[in-house]
């Protein structure tokens, strides 16, 4: 009896442990779709899914927001009775407001977000780069990005990729960095380190 009484308990627990999974899952039906920005065609990269639930179709926020030339920052939340943050900016592409370049002046940088986290555990900046030169049609780009305070110390510094771009294109990018980065703690920026390459995906 205390055999049956048991097994009877431990069914129960896993039926209701059951439950509350499936109560926070959900199925969808993956559906394959094509992405057309003003009319050109632009592909996902194989870590993005479209999916179908209920007739509604779920696409890939990141991929979508990108594509229309602004950043996605995603901000988890260490307490459970507050919801995780994802925030999305567009900041319109305009060559003049990107004022921060390197010594060779073959990127520009500018509109700069900083964003501090919640619970201070990192520092999230969003910001727009233009590559200004470059002698492939597509290229690959890479740099450092480093924060300076009043007295010439550096906050913090942090590399950014962008592969591919173009020249005169103008591309959102994000990074974290040390939460020690805010809006007053830095005082001048500089771009070092820039290289360019060709792409490997024109």
């Amino acid at each position: 009896m205390k055999k049956l009484m048991l097994g009877i308990l431990i069914g129960c627990a896993l039926s209701l442990t059951t439950a509350a999974v499936a109560s926070n899952s959900v199925q969808a039906v993956i559906f394959p779709s094509k992405f057309l920005f003003n009319g050109n065609e632009k592909a996902p990269s194989s870590e993005y899914t479209v999916l179908n639930y209920k007739d509604h179709v779920y696409v890939p926020l990141r991929f979508v927001v990108e594509s229309m030339g602004g950043s996605v920052i995603y901000i988890p939340s260490n307490d459970p009775s507050v919801p995780s943050q994802i925030e999305t900016i567009y900041a319109t592409p305009d060559p003049a407001e990107l004022t921060i370049h390197d010594s060779k002046n073959i990127v520009s940088v500018g509109k700069l977000n900083i964003i501090s986290v919640p619970g201070g555990a990192r520092t999230v900046v969003q910001g727009q780069v233009m590559l200004n030169k470059s002698e492939y049609e597509s290229s690959a780009l890479s740099f450092n990005i480093n924060f300076y305070d009043k007295s010439g110390i550096l906050v913090s510094n942090e590399s950014v990729i962008r592969d591919p771009i173009r020249v005169d294109q103008i591309l959102p990018f994000s990074f974290n960095t040390l939460p020690e980065l805010q809006k007053d703690t830095f005082d001048h920026i500089t771009i070092t380190d820039v290289e360019v390459k060709e792409a490997a995906n024109k």
